[in-house]
């Protein structure tokens, strides 16, 4: 059993600084203080039976708590693998006004796991952790890097700790203050997301790519088939966004209730209803495995995965769909839509490379 205290920060000002690429570079500069009250977490660590449904339990002041986005991302960074994690937070400060809170929720989460684990990472190694969180969850900029270094202190250069760089303001002298409480406010509303060059780059080549690939068959006596077509990556962005915006949402039963929809929908247009067995077993096929399951993942996947790359990473069906229709059905694709396809490709393998780029840090025991 570890336990850690992280002490919660209140923010004077700040500029947010977000023109880098590492995460580790990105932060704010500002001033701000903190305080003796903050976030003290548990853990324990015992070894995981077959049981336990996962590999962790979280309790906030005793309860479970629906949205732990900051401590599961966390959790996520430390071999936890065969081992079963026991967490509880105990927060004396409100949630959502401006304390820092999940900054000091990763902060004293990773120092405990570090230590119930003995991982052995340096005190900088489990803040950066801790600040990574943060930037990738969008609960915070600048909190992590005063709350390692606590007291009065101004944030002179953007980063996490060990790369970041504060001006201590030292008093000898114990400091009342008094806060008053008013409405919360999300982190979010002031963390946009942020669409890097190559991330740009991507989106201009896969929109190409589509382009080439399906803009030799429009025909204007398609129009309303080619309407129809272009509705659906509308709609599909729509949902991608509001799984963005309420990512602590289970939008699983909602792509239930949509099957449900599609198939009265389609029942309204269809005058007579001739279904083969043979039709019945391919529709079965493609809707439990292709829609069902691939919209599940995608529905999970777009909670912590920026919407700009789910998109990218959804056009890799438009190249995958005519290699199993060549593969199963000796359909040969067109050269526009080889092409097309190549391109889009592109994007997908490019969008990947940024992502093999980016720095990690390794955690082990």
């Amino acid at each position: 059993m570890a336990t850690a205290f992280c002490p919660a920060h209140i923010t004077g000002f700040f500029k947010a600084e977000l023109d880098k690429e590492d995460s580790k570079q990105l932060g704010s500069l500002g001033a701000g203080f903190s305080i003796q009250k903050g976030v003290k977490t548990t853990v324990s660590v015992r070894e995981k039976t077959k049981h336990d449904i996962s590999n962790f339990s979280i309790k906030v002041n005793g309860f479970e708590s629906g949205d732990m986005r900051v401590s599961e991302l966390v959790l996520s960074k430390f071999p936890i693998d065969k081992k079963f994690i026991d967490v509880t937070h105990e927060i004396d400060v409100p949630v959502g006004y401006g304390f820092g809170c999940s900054a000091a929720v990763a902060l004293s989460l990773s120092i405990a796991l570090n230590d119930a684990l003995g991982c052995k990472l340096s005190k900088i190694q489990v803040a950066q952790i801790a600040h990574d969180v943060e930037i990738d969850c969008k609960t915070g900029l600048g909190d992590v890097l005063a709350s390692y270094h606590g007291g009065f202190e101004i944030r002179v250069k953007p980063g996490a700790p060990g790369v970041g760089e504060v001006k201590k303001m030292n008093s000898m002298d114990k400091r009342d203050v008094i806060i008053i409480c008013f409405n919360p406010i999300s982190t979010k509303k002031f963390l946009k997301e942020k669409i890097s060059s190559i991330t740009l780059t991507s989106i201009v080549l896969a929109m190409t790519g589509v382009i080439v690939m399906v803009g030799n068959s429009l025909t204007p006596g398609e129009l309303s088939g080619n309407l129809s077509a272009f509705t659906m990556p509308i709609t599909f962005a729509v949902l991608i966004m509001i799984v963005r915006k309420y990512p602590t949402v289970d939008m699983v039963p909602a792509q239930f209730v949509a099957g449900i929809s599609s198939c009265l929908i389609g029942l309204s247009f269809s005058p007579t209803i001739m279904i083969s067995p043979h039709d019945i077993f391919l529709g079965f096929i493609a809707g439990f495995f292709q829609i069902g399951f691939g919209f599940i993942f995608i529905t999970i996947g777009a909670r912590t995965t920026p919407s700009a790359m789910v998109g990218i990473i959804m056009l890799s069906e438009s190249v995958l769909g005519p290699i199993w229709a060549f593969l199963f059905v000796s359909e040969i694709p067109s050269l526009y839509g080889l092409i097309g396809g190549a391109i889009i490709l592109f994007a997908v393998l490019l969008q990947f490379y940024t992502l093999l780029k980016k720095p990690k840090v390794t955690v082990s025991n």
